[in-house]
């Protein structure tokens, strides 16, 4: 567990029955067009209250300013932690928007034409991680903001079939490509980079022309510049900011695009508002730490260590992938922020699906099954959808969120629900630009919270790293010793220990 001093207090009271009559029937939170209710977990205001002093205890307040004065920083890399900062400063980010706005008029405006002199009619957004599941959550859960005079499409795999599948959809002399790596030495990226400059080799005249469809989005100028890349179709972000802590920066240039500026401005003051209000609230109002101490008290104090978001609104289908890459990378964390090994658990197990699909696969699991999960249900008041269509939505995520906690009681053992899986339901007034801004800050805070709660670093990532470099080594070794498609002996190489 996390050694504090309420820590044997909140062991005894994880081990207490929770007494529903008069726990936490109103624990109910509004923020502008959000509803966060909280009142189907395994707390009380007890419980609540304690966790809210052992936050104190940390002086939490102070470790969430340093992120937004820029004084925080990942000691395993040596560099500040910048993203909020970034973010919220008004001069930066107006600095940052202008330059974001002017590429995007160069591009609508029709003054950067394609190799062949075309208007861009296509988007290929390519990148992976937080290059790409920001970008194209967001895209998806705003299509109905989309302008409809262009159509954008993201590919993350270094599987070329995927960029083939889409480019089938798209005229190559009328599509602009963009590149998003932090560091522009991402494998996928340079793959489908090679892939596409080859594709497009036949049908432009001058080499150098190539470059005109092509757009980099990057914290390492001088790599982009290695490759080619004109230095004036270059996006920057600062290497200060973790990639998948990006999404408010120049990474999600293609939702500018599909949804405009006046749009784009409304998604960045959303997730403003709540980036102001996780810095100055106190921490008996504070939401996002509010949620964060929830999974502290899930996780390390209910032994509940896995985390299931769903999503009841398909424009939010893509939403749980965005959140579990967020949490993962972020919190999946065994050393804390003094360099020793821990002994509790830290990020849970994130996964989802959107309802009511989940209802048909995952929920006879979470209905009846051993293990527990907390659920994340989040859902849309207003839609433009059939008001039986959307009442129908909100139905069955209200109900299962009921039957999740509560469980039921039935004379037949096979019948019985067990109940006792914590459940917070999230509500949108509508899904508009604003508050999709607003959620998405919301969860990356939380995150946030949670990785000061536990004392661990949630900004480096070395195990994706190291991955990465062994993954090198194979490569080079199949290379240097195979034939393609020679299987014998790619088999001798999975079994043998790498030199």
């Amino acid at each position: 567990m996390i050694k504090h001093s309420l820590d044997s207090t909140l062991k005894q009271q994880a081990k207490k029955k929770l007494n529903k009559k008069t726990s936490n029937k109103s624990i109910i939170y509004k923020f502008n067009d959000l509803t966060i209710d909280i009142s189907r977990n395994l707390i009380d205001m007890g419980i609540l209250k304690n966790l809210q002093i052992f936050s104190k205890s940390i002086n939490i307040k102070s470790k969430i300013n340093q992120l937004f004065n820029n004084e925080h920083k990942s000691l395993s890399e040596n560099k500040k932690v910048s993203f909020l900062y970034e973010r919220f400063d008004k001069n930066i980010k107006k600095k940052n928007s202008d330059k974001l706005f002017e590429f995007h008029d160069l591009i609508k405006k029709g003054n950067w034409k394609s190799a062949s002199g075309k208007i861009f009619k296509y988007i290929v957004h390519i990148g992976i991680g937080g290059s790409i599941l920001g970008p194209k959550a967001t895209s998806h859960a705003l299509k109905d903001y989309h302008d409809k005079k262009i159509q954008i499409y993201f590919a993350s795999s270094a599987d070329t079939s995927e960029i083939e599948d889409i480019l089938e959809k798209c005229n190559l002399t009328e599509t602009l490509f963009i590149f998003a790596s932090k560091s522009f030495e991402t494998r996928e990226v340079l793959i489908n980079y090679k892939y596409i400059k080859d594709k497009l080799s036949q049908f432009v005249k001058k080499p150098k022309d190539i470059q005109k469809n092509f757009l980099a989005i990057t914290a390492n100028k001088n790599n982009a510049l290695k490759l080619g890349i004109n230095p004036k179709r270059i996006l920057i972000f600062p290497k200060t900011i973790p990639g998948r802590f990006s999404l408010s920066s120049s990474i999600s240039f293609p939702l500018l695009l599909q949804i405009g500026k006046n749009n784009y401005n409304k998604f960045i003051n959303g997730i403003n508002k709540i980036d102001a209000h996780f810095k100055n609230s106190k921490v008996e109002s504070n939401i996002p730490l509010m949620l964060a101490l929830i999974s502290i008290w899930n996780v390390n104090y209910k032994n509940i260590t896995s985390n299931c978001i769903l999503t009841y609104n398909h424009r939010l289908r893509s939403f749980s992938s965005f959140i579990q890459q967020l949490e993962m990378e972020s919190n999946g964390k065994s050393v804390n922020d003094l360099n020793q090994k821990i002994d509790y658990n830290t990020s849970p197990f994130v996964f989802g699906l959107q309802g009511t699909e989940c209802q048909h696969s995952i929920f006879q699991m979470l209905h009846q099954g051993t293990l527990k999960t907390s659920i994340d249900f989040i859902g849309v008041i207003n839609t433009q959808l059939e008001k039986s269509t959307s009442n129908f939505l909100l139905s069955n995520l209200i109900a299962q969120a009921d039957l999740s906690f509560d469980g039921k009681c039935e004379s037949k053992l096979y019948k019985i629900l067990n109940g006792k899986n914590p459940s917070t339901i999230i509500l949108l007034e509508r899904l508009n630009p604003q508050n999709l801004g607003s959620l998405i800050a919301l969860y990356e805070n939380k995150i946030v919270a949670e990785g000061l709660l536990w004392r661990i670093n949630s900004f480096d990532q070395w195990g994706v790293e190291e991955g990465k470099t062994v993954s090198e080594k194979v490569l080079k070794k199949i290379n240097s010793k195979l034939q393609p498609k020679n299987i014998n002996e790619i088999i001798k190489v999975i079994r043998k220990k790498l030199d």
